[in-house]
């Protein structure tokens, strides 16, 4: 008997899940899950182990070890592999996949893959930019969570239609962006503090007191030391995150930075100044507030702020004290 779903008229016969790490194995758990489910789920990874993991699971309906039988009949093909493997995965996808199937790529940054995919793919395919994104509770609400769609020149709308309900069947919110702005968005999130977390990673490793440094920090030091993106490290994600970050974040970057490396004097003033103000935003922000409003929330959950995750407590008593000092020196000179 063949699996079949229908939305708004269009079918789905089987979905295919490439890459079954993290990403792939959460996205297989909601497919699986769904109660409308009516269609064949199946997974494949090349790496060996974690196939092998993914096919003792209950998460998928059968595993594949060939990539061709795996996606050649798939109707829906999500793709959840590091960046570096995308561009050759695409050209053997594009040698077996049937006509109007729908390639959806889950990788972090979107423009540059979905630029190849249209030079590789006929007008019969559509390819789509896609994330997952688990929100958080506010103020105890039910959290919503979204999938990401970005489509491509050729995606068309039937396949748009068939994807934005397949992913309300499993408690997905489609939210739409334009694909630069998206990317944009994406550099500031996670290639920034990639950079940020590999330098101080580089930092602190090339200091001859590292193993005393870690032992002072304990296991802070590897969270911030552990790069911010999912993808495996390699040069060329590196390279890739130095051409392509949005020059507008380094600047904005360095102009927050410089405040505590500007030596005039009344430079700790900038650094008091705006952390209060950002601090509030922030909680505001948290609290579920227009950050931007005239609205007011209570001072006792500013107690700490963004200053003190930054600097630390001693050093936040510093930079706040420093005004008093130096206006009783000022005031004992005058005398």
């Amino acid at each position: 008997m063949t699996m079949m779903n229908n939305y708004n008229g269009l079918q789905i016969n089987k979905i295919t899940v490439i890459g079954l790490g993290e990403f792939g194995k959460t996205l297989s758990e909601l497919l699986y899950s769904s109660t409308s489910k009516n269609y064949q789920l199946i997974g494949y990874d090349a790496d060996t182990n974690t196939h092998s993991k993914m096919k003792k699971s209950n998460i998928l309906d059968a595993t594949e070890w060939n990539l061709k039988t795996a996606t050649s009949d798939a109707d829906i093909i999500f793709i959840c592999v590091p960046k570096v493997e995308i561009n050759d995965l695409l050209k053997n996808l594009n040698e077996f996949v049937k006509k109007d199937c729908v390639i959806i790529d889950t990788s972090i940054f979107k423009k540059e893959i979905s630029d190849y995919a249209d030079s590789l793919f006929e007008n019969s395919i559509s390819f789509i930019g896609g994330s997952i994104i688990f929100d958080q509770d506010i103020n105890s609400k039910p959290s919503q969570n979204h999938f990401v769609l970005i489509p491509s020149s050729k995606t068309s709308t039937e396949s748009m239609e068939i994807v934005v309900n397949l992913l309300k069947s499993i408690n997905l919110s489609p939210l739409f962006f334009h694909i630069d702005e998206y990317d944009n968005f994406m550099f500031a999130l996670y290639g920034l503090p990639n950079l940020i977390s590999t330098a101080y990673r580089n930092l602190m490793m090339e200091s001859p007191s590292w193993r005393e440094i870690k032992k002072l920090y304990g296991s802070s030091f590897m969270k911030l030391s552990e790069l911010s993106l999912k993808e495996p490290e390699d040069e060329s994600d590196l390279l890739f995150l130095k051409e392509q970050l949005p020059a507008d974040w380094i600047k904005r970057f360095n102009q927050n930075f410089s405040y505590l490396t500007d030596p005039s004097v009344n430079s700790y003033k900038n650094v008091i100044n705006n952390s209060e103000i950002y601090r509030e935003k922030f909680f505001k922000f948290k609290e579920g507030i227009n950050p931007n409003s005239d609205a007011s929330i209570n001072p006792n959950d500013l107690s700490g702020g963004m200053l003190e995750l930054f600097l630390g407590s001693k050093l936040t008593g510093y930079f706040k004290n420093r005004g008093n000092i130096q206006n009783y020196n000022q005031k004992k000179d005058k005398k």
